[in-house]
């Protein structure tokens, strides 16, 4: 029998099997990959705004995470394993302090941030739809090309619920961690 190459079943990479092709060096020769619905990808490179805005987040997660939450762990670019399919590696991740030698649990994780400047497209809707899946409990987008920040909670089935959007400049606060508050004057 004769079957056209699209209809063929497509297998998917699981959680574990990234995780083993990563560590046994089969990724080594693409550099920074996640996995996403069971495919890896390579992700871009960042430049400078880029890293700007990432270290300007991560520092404000850092400081108020010190000031208000101890007990909370703030990373930069480490995997989240969201099971089966998916590990994606945002850009700022606020969770409990990870354990073990593989991805940050997702129900661990109660803030992402994922910088935009090419990807938004992307980051506002598949991976905010994977996040709202999973139940990560907030997510921002910072879209560098636009100047502005969009943070959604209330995650679901469907998606986040609700969604806020302000420009890069005014102070961003988080809708379900008190007290927190980020400054975006510098970028």
């Amino acid at each position: 029998m004769n079957v056209a190459h699209g209809s063929r079943p497509k297998v998917k990479l699981r959680v574990e099997d990234f995780d083993l092709l990563a560590q046994s060096g089969g990724l080594a020769e693409f550099g920074r990959t996640e996995l996403l619905d069971g495919d890896i990808y390579e992700t871009s490179p960042q430049y400078s705004r880029h890293g700007n805005a990432k270290a300007l987040f991560y520092d404000a997660l850092l400081d108020w995470q010190r000031a208000h939450r101890p007990d909370l762990a703030v990373r930069s670019e480490v995997s989240v394993a969201m099971p089966p399919h998916d590990e994606p590696m945002p850009d700022v991740i606020l969770c409990l302090p990870p354990t073990g030698s593989k991805g940050i649990p997702v129900e661990t994780v109660l803030l992402l941030v994922e910088i935009a400047d090419g990807s938004a497209e992307y980051d506002l809707g598949y991976k905010a739809e994977l996040y709202a899946r999973q139940n990560v409990p907030e997510y921002w987008v910072v879209d560098l090309r636009a100047d502005a920040v969009r943070r959604m909670w209330t995650p679901g089935p469907e998606g986040y619920a609700e969604r806020e959007q302000a420009a890069l400049g005014a102070p961003i606060a988080a809708a379900t961690l008190p007290g927190l508050v980020v400054g975006t004057a510098g970028l």
